[in-house]
Formats: structure tokens, sequence, C-alpha cells
């Protein structure tokens, strides 16, 4: 038993002898990783554009240790600037540089987001995003002040703004294939679910694009995803309520 147990486990991890970026400890080191951002930079970017059918303005991409930084979080793997900058997490917890790595049982199964490409096409979801409310603001469309550009104004005790953009960038790389779908266990029933710090990844990142699959995936068959940003992007954010029925929020959208 415990000889089958070892062989499993080997098909299990990234095949690390194979891949030119190096490991320590089965995790991706940060020479590894600042490595793999300098070689990808452009790739990834003209990859993401093809993908979604449209240009990002000019977006740098560099690594750095984000535990030095301003309100870090120790769930977090990237951040955007407005200053079209991209920062990538250079310490040693990402599971893998690509799904791609792991063998045929492992990445049927995984189910995370923490990979140093995927999280990268996170960060540029953020980017089109915001590229996006820039191109409403010069076009004089509406626009939620909730989402008001540089500045985010949140009710009290409200989530919606992020919650409906961190769901578009997990929608986005799920759909394009960079990580398997997610598997909902979870769904918020009160408030309190909502607000829990400590379920803030299952609720703002799981959950959310969860709550955004049907309308993004009807967004994607119509060819008119940036035209569906568009309209969350200009009404109100989802309310607690709206997020715990999402039906509340879709009957509303104009």
């Amino acid at each position: 038993m415990k000889f089958f147990i070892c062989i499993i486990f080997l098909f299990a991890v990234p095949q690390q002898e194979k891949y030119p970026y190096p490991y320590k400890n089965g995790k991706p080191t940060t020479r590894g990783i600042t490595t793999y951002v300098k070689d990808n930079e452009r790739n990834l970017i003209e990859d993401y554009q093809e993908f979604i059918k449209d240009t990002i303005d000019y977006v740098e991409i560099s690594t750095d240790d984000l535990t030095e930084y301003t309100d870090y979080d120790s769930l977090e793997l990237g951040r955007y600037y407005l200053s079209s900058e991209i920062i990538i997490s250079n310490q040693t917890k990402f599971a893998a540089y690509e799904l791609s790595e792991f063998g045929k049982y492992k990445k049927k199964t995984f189910e995370s987001n923490n990979l140093v490409r995927s999280t990268i096409m996170h960060e540029l979801t953020h980017c089109w995003f915001n590229q996006i409310i820039k191109e409403m603001h010069y076009k004089k469309m509406p626009i939620s002040s909730e989402y008001t550009n540089g500045l985010r104004i949140y009710p009290l005790n409200e989530i919606g703004a992020d919650f409906i953009e961190e769901g578009v960038c997990e929608y986005m790389i799920q759909k394009k294939g960079e990580i398997n779908w997610y598997k909902i266990s979870f769904k918020p029933k009160t408030f309190n679910d909502i607000l829990n710090k400590n379920n803030k990844y299952v609720v703002q990142y799981k959950y959310a694009s969860y709550f955004l699959k049907d309308y993004l995936d009807k967004a994607f068959e119509e060819n008119k995803v940036k035209e569906s940003i568009e309209v969350l992007i200009s009404n109100r954010p989802p309310t607690n309520q709206e997020i715990i029925k999402p039906e509340l929020y879709f009957n509303r959208l104009k």
C-alpha cells in the first residue's frame, strides 16, 4: 500500500526535471519566478490580448517581495497598479509556474489559482477592467460611482465593486484554461458569511467567479465580453443581499 501511494504522489507533482525554471522543496524559486516573468512577459501579454480580442495599454510586469508592501495580505500573489504596473510575488509559495507542468491526474484535479502564469493573467484582467473604465470615461458612458477609476467608494460593509472585479478576473483565468473551473462548495447565506475575513478568498474570488459565470458565458457566446463588462461597470455593484441572491442583481442590470 505504501508503494502505491508513493507512485501516485510522483505523478501528482510537477515534472520538475523537465521544466526550464528551477524548483526548491517543490516550489518555484525566487530566481526562477523572476526569470520566468522576464522571459515570458511579452508573450503572456500577447496571448492575453488574443484571448480577449482587444489590446491592452502599455503595462510592465515585474517581481518583488510583496510582504514589504503596504496593506500586504498573506494570500496575495500579485498586484496591479493604475500606473500600468503589475508586480508578481517572488516568494516561494506558488504551486508551479503553469498548469501545463502537472501530470494528467494533477492537472485534472488542480483547483487553485496559485500558479505564476495564472496570477499574471489575473492581474492582466485587472489592467483590462480598469482600461475599460478609462475608455468609458472618454466616451462619456455612465459609470457607477463605486467603480470610479483610481478610487473605490464603498457603502458601509459592502464589497460589491471588488466582488465584481475580482470575479471577472477569476472567471477569465478559468475560461482561458489557466486553472480548472472551481467546484463551489460554499455559497454565502448571510451578511456575516460575506464580511467574515476568514471567507474573503472563497467569497471574493471563487464564489464571485461562480456568481458571474452564466452572465459571462453568455457574453462569450455572443462575442460581447467587453460590452457585458461595460454593463457591469455602468450599474451599481451588487449589495450584500444581491450577492446572496444573484437573481436580484441580474434582474436589475440595464
